[in-house]
């Protein structure tokens, strides 16, 4: 299935939840659930990321996302590189 990051801003903002599909997923080395993980796992908690996709509400599950994400970019570190690897 797809891989899913909750972003979320500071303050109690709405969170935005990005799906990325493993066989959309920008590396193209190894297998596509592979990859998906290697995107996912690229970004930790307090990054500063650029997210690109097609942005959607979910009725289903009551959120807005961005499904499919086609790229993520890290834009900063979070400082001390904490988080989730």
């Amino acid at each position: 299935g797809d891989y899913h990051l909750k972003l979320c801003a500071p303050a109690g903002r709405p969170c935005v939840v990005v799906e990325i599909i493993p066989l959309l997923s920008a590396d193209r080395i190894g297998e596509p659930k592979e990859r998906a993980a290697k995107a996912r796992a690229a970004v930790r908690k307090g990054d500063r990321i650029e997210v690109t996709g097609i942005t959607r509400w979910d009725a289903e599950h009551g959120w807005w996302e961005i499904h499919p994400a086609t790229r993520i970019v890290v834009l900063g570190r979070a400082p001390g590189g904490k988080g989730r690897k």
